[in-house]
């Protein structure tokens, strides 16, 4: 792992020009090869390898017990590290590939040269079928992060988890993987995803509908948003949620089973990958090169019900040059059932004080709540100022009489059954290559996974219109009930409430690799991603169309006077009649979404020059990349057919696809090595990276009206069926106006890297970072719209601050708006003592300046008029400064900055009861805040609810012995201020406490290569501290799946 020290940010910039021109002055006449000096004895293979790692500052992670029982020989004199490395591991089965410029990965490679140098007999056996195994390939595409060099760029601040440091934290998942790391806001998971946490006014992770965001989960680095953090597989764009033009990826398709290593860059990678990676980016590597057959098991039990499962196989098989690597899985978990998670009331009164009884009078509850219907059934609902009356609790409603119910309503208390979702992913990963000869390689990939979510929604009545004629209702006229039918769902007579959605995600990828010479390679690459998506909410309701062949049955129970066939909504639900699985309906319609990416990318990598410190490195390149999107409603007409509505590409006034052409270049310049350093000067690296990007859009700016009209609609009426009444038909005039948007940016960085010793490393970096507007900030059909609105104006000249009808001009999107930009700081500092061997520090600073922010001008009028109303481009006034007109538009206005420092700390030692590793790590949020514009005040939520913690802490141990091996985590999070409990944000905050979790795994490796592992993630069961949006546990600092054991079986034949 490569690490940071920093300093502040607002002269970077000018900082890191002077000391490059600085270190590059003190070293111009440097001149020589970076060799190590090494006496490295014989002994086992995980020793040398601290050893070599220790004199070279580079980062060697060894996958799991791959080493143990491997000596090697001992190597002594001035090696190259490549070099020295590759005669470490000669004759060992093993071999490395680079994660990243300063973290090298050791494995397996399934072959020995003895092996691969005994020809197979003609006839015989061959590659796989006889167990032979070739040698390591001549060409290699090795994927790296931060980067397009060959081995990586040592400057950038890249950390590597492999697959078996993953399995080490007891996780199951990427969403559980990223709840466990410290730069992580988990903001749009399966536990959280269709409620809005927000990380501050302006910037947020947008609540989703309980279509939209169910079955999502995403990474959000740096609490920057999801759409701010890149994701790639493989080094590689992917299509990201389906239908959503953010671009976010959906983690729940991305198999865990098919990682190799997760790799996360924390500082912005513009320059390298183009746009969106302003939080950060995460690179999931994906297996290959594999040799033979793994067959994997999982169970996990959860304290909530929150169970989960997984199988998963792996084959490797080898031939003539080639390979070819396959892993299939297949997973499924359960939803959390919230009343194990504690929560059996909304009166959280005996916890937290008087003031937090959330439960409220105005909901559905057994028995029903009853009013007087308005009598106009286009918009049934309660009579102005009509009372409400309710059945006593043990009371069925058969035979009840007006003088049984009582206006003294009993506050509903059921809570919400589950979270989480129910869900089965298959999935399966293909990776093919071949050397076509000693300098060619060509290679293939497929990934494909299906993931199908259900959960079980609250089975709500609400606004039921009850005719005079149903046999329960006792009033003599038709009355509007509310009611939360428990116990006949739970019966099975009524059907449960849910949501269910279902995503596929499909990748291909195809390239080649040409050593044209000893110095440059000539890479290309082609990949298409795509993901398509369908969701589905089915809940009671009483409205149904004509064309609706369910009305009939649904209308003819409401209307009964037969006790034994009529709905029972008033009473307790003890009395109910028989089933009905008719009372759910497709409530909004099946929502489809897909988006899909293509690119192709050629370049060319190498050597350029001898530079005093060594090779001085290069990669250039091109890329052209085509994305689209596709969302809409599918809902019953009318007149009985299928109706298409709310489509993206009707929004905006064209097929949403958009076209990016980018060049990018970047250069390794070692002005000073090993061999010819100086005291204090013993290397200095400079880095130098730039990407520019075009953006072709095209859309419509206009040209269409919505146009309403009176026309009429067929409504159903209890007692007479169905009748006409007047209702708002609406149509669109005009044509669009389609227009061509195109957009540049250049993305420079500049880094450099300077070791004073060889056991001291130090990294500073600058970069810049963009994010172009999406689709529906630039474009849409309509017209601009004139109308009045109630708003409040500060500044109003008459002294009135009151609420008023103000002139607005809406505009619904802005074709003009700038790319959205960020500045990156980054500093830090690695060091290895040499009269403490085995310990490693750490420090990290980094601060994103993100500024040109696209904002709602509509969010400011009601959040911050005090700027709102003070900005030109927003508030139009006359000479006397009174209003003339308001903006409702999208504008480049907001900043937001994020500045982060990091301390860990490493420490490993032998002793004669095992190994020993123990970690530390602590991360401290120095800022995190943002302005709606630059002329507003900083506002800052760390520390809140809606923001980040202030610092996260984790530890960990992990101990080795033979065939053993234990691993510990603990995760700590700080008291933060809870402003946000619910009930419309009436309730006072609350401080919440501190929380620690407990993870653990014990490992135990057999002969025949069997691996068992078992374990638990929050194994003391600590119960959340705080409620939010209502919920006993904030679903963002909080696991809700409790105490989890797991077991897990890895057997590698």
């Amino acid at each position: 792992m490569n690490s940071n020290l920093q300093m502040p940010g607002t002269g970077m910039r000018r900082a890191v020009v002077s000391a490059m021109f600085l270190f590059a002055a003190i070293a111009a006449s440097a001149e020589s090869d970076d060799l190590l000096t090494l006496d490295v004895t014989r002994q086992d293979v995980g020793s040398a390898l601290v050893a070599l790692a220790e004199t070279s500052g580079v980062h060697i992670m060894i996958d799991g017990e791959t080493g143990e029982g491997v000596e090697v020989e001992g190597l002594k004199g001035e090696y190259r590290f490549e070099d020295a490395l590759a005669a470490l591991l000669s004759g060992t089965g093993l071999t490395f590939a680079y994660a990243s410029a300063n973290v090298v990965l050791v494995r397996p490679v399934g072959v020995s040269e003895a092996d691969a140098a005994v020809p197979a007999e003609p006839g015989g056996e061959q590659g796989g079928q006889s167990g032979q195994k070739e040698q390591p390939r001549e060409v290699e595409v090795v994927v790296v992060t931060g980067s397009r060099l060959e081995g990586g760029d040592p400057t950038a601040r890249v950390l590597s988890l492999s697959a078996e440091d993953i399995a080490a934290r007891g996780v199951s998942s990427l969403e559980d993987l990223f709840r466990t790391l410290p730069w992580t806001f988990p903001s749009i998971t399966t536990q959280n995803n269709t409620t809005a946490t927000p990380v501050g006014a302006v910037d947020a992770d947008q609540s989703h509908s309980i279509i939209d965001g169910f079955g999502l989960s995403t990474v959000n680095l740096r609490a920057m948003g999801s759409a701010n953090t890149l994701v790639l597989i493989d080094g590689r764009r992917v299509a990201g949620q389906a239908g959503e033009v953010e671009g976010f990826a959906n983690l729940l398709n991305i198999p865990l089973a098919a990682i190799e290593r997760v790799d996360i860059q924390l500082d912005g990678a513009s320059a390298v990958y183009g746009a969106d990676a302003i939080g950060g980016v995460v690179n999931f590597i994906t297996r290959k090169h594999y040799a033979g057959v793994s067959i994997k098991g999982r169970k996990e039990y959860s304290s909530t019900d929150a169970h989960a499962s997984s199988l998963n196989l792996t084959g490797g098989y080898g031939w003539n040059r080639g390979s070819g690597t396959l892993a299939l899985s297949r997973t499924t978990s359960t939803p959390i059932t919230n009343a194990k998670t504690g929560w059996t009331s909304y009166d959280y009164r005996d916890q937290f004080g008087p003031d937090y009884d959330v439960r409220s009078v105005f909901e559905a509850a057994q028995p029903g709540i009853v009013c007087r219907y308005n009598g106009y059934p286009p918009f049934p609902g309660c009579a102005w100022g009509s009372p409400r009356w309710q059945l006593p609790s043990d009371h069925d409603g058969v035979g009840a009489t007006v003088d049984d119910f009582t206006t003294e309503i009993v506050p509903a208390d059921h809570i919400i059954p589950k979270n989480g979702e129910d869900s089965t992913n298959i999935s399966f990963n293909l990776h093919l290559e071949q050397d076509l000869s000693e300098r060619l390689s060509v290679y293939a990939d497929v990934l494909y996974s299906d993931h199908q979510s259900y959960r079980e929604e609250p089975t709500k009545m609400d606004g039921f219109l009850i005719p005079a004629s149903n046999a329960h209702n006792p009033f003599g006229e038709p009355v509007v009930v509310s009611y939360w039918p428990v116990r006949e769902v739970e019966a099975g007579v009524i059907p449960r409430a849910h949501v269910r959605a279902r995503s596929e995600q499909r990748n291909y990828n195809a390239g080649f690799a040409w050593e044209m010479n000893d110095d440059h390679t000539l890479l290309f690459n082609v990949t298409h991603s795509e993901s398509e998506r369908f969701g589905q909410y089915f809940e009671p309701t009483w409205r149904r169309l004509e064309a609706d062949p369910t009305h009939e049955r649904l209308y003819a129970a409401l209307e009964s006077s037969d006790p034994n066939v009529a709905l029972n909504l008033f009473g307790n639900g003890s009395a109910q009649g028989p089933a009905f699985p008719e009372l759910l309906k497709n409530a909004f319609g099946t929502r489809h979404g897909a988006s899909e990416t293509t690119s192709y990318e050629p370049r060319l990598r190498g050597r350029l020059f001898r530079l005093w410190g060594g090779e001085a490195r290069y990669a250039v390149g091109a890329q052209i990349r085509i994305d689209g999107y596709s969302y809409f409603t599918e809902t019953l007409g009318e007149d009985g057919r299928t109706v298409l509505s709310g489509g993206l590409a009707g929004r905006v006034g064209a097929s949403p696809r958009e076209k990016v052409r980018a060049y990018f270049a970047e250069v390794s310049l070692p002005i000073v090595g090993p061999a010819n350093s100086r005291p204090w000067v013993h290397s200095l690296l400079l880095s130098l990276q730039a990407r520019y990007d075009s953006y072709e859009t095209d859309g419509a700016h206009g040209g269409e009206n919505l146009v309403r009209e009176v026309g009429s609609r067929s409504y159903y009426v209890p007692g007479t069926g169905w009748v006409p009444y007047p209702a708002a038909i609406y149509h669109w005039e005009g044509d669009p106006i389609v227009i061509q948007n195109k957009r540049s940016n250049t993305s420079p960085r500049v880094a450099l890297r300077y070791q004073p010793t060889d056991r001291l490393s130090l990294r500073v970096a600058w970069s810049e970072s963009f994010r172009p507007p999406v689709f529906t900030e630039q474009f849409d059909r309509r017209d601009t719209e004139r109308a009045e609105w109630y708003l409040r104006d500060p500044y109003s000249p008459d002294g009135n601050t009151g609420w008023q009808p103000l002139p607005v001009t809406t505009q619904y999107a802005n074709p003009d708006l700038k790319s959205e930009l960020s500045d990156n700081y980054s500093l830090g500092l690695a060091w290895s003592p040499t009269s403490f061997p085995g310990f490693r520090l750490a420090l990290d600073w980094s601060r994103i300046e993100f500024a040109n922010k696209i904002e709602h001008s509509f969010n400011l009028f009601y959040t911050f008029p005090e700027v709102a109303f003070k900005i030109p481009e927003i508030a139009e006034r006359d000479a006397d400064g009174k209003i003339t007109n308001l903006n409702s538009v999208y504008l480049n206005l907001a900043e937001k900055i994020n500045e982060i420092a990091s301390v860990e700390l490493e420490y490993s030692f032998d002793t004669g009861i095992g190994s020993f590793l123990a970690t530390l790590s602590y991360l401290r949020v120095l800022e995190e805040s943002f302005r709606a514009t630059p002329e507003s005040k900083q506002v800052s939520q760390l520390g809140t609810i809606s923001g980040s913690n202030e610092y996260k802490l984790i530890g960990s141990a992990s101990w080795r012995l033979d065939r053993w091996r234990t691993d510990l985590f603990a995760h700590h999070t700080p008291a933060y201020l809870n402003n946000n409990v619910g009930n419309a944000g009436r309730l006072p905050p609350l401080k919440v406490e501190p929380l620690t979790t407990i993870d653990v795994a014990l490992t135990y490796r057999f002969d025949i290569g069997l691996r068992l592992r078992v374990g638990g993630r929050n194994v003391f069961d600590a119960r959340s501290p705080t409620i939010s949006f209502r919920m006993p546990y904030d679903a963002s600092r909080w696991d809700a799946r409790g105490r989890v054991l797991f077991f897990a079986m890895d057997w590698e034949i």
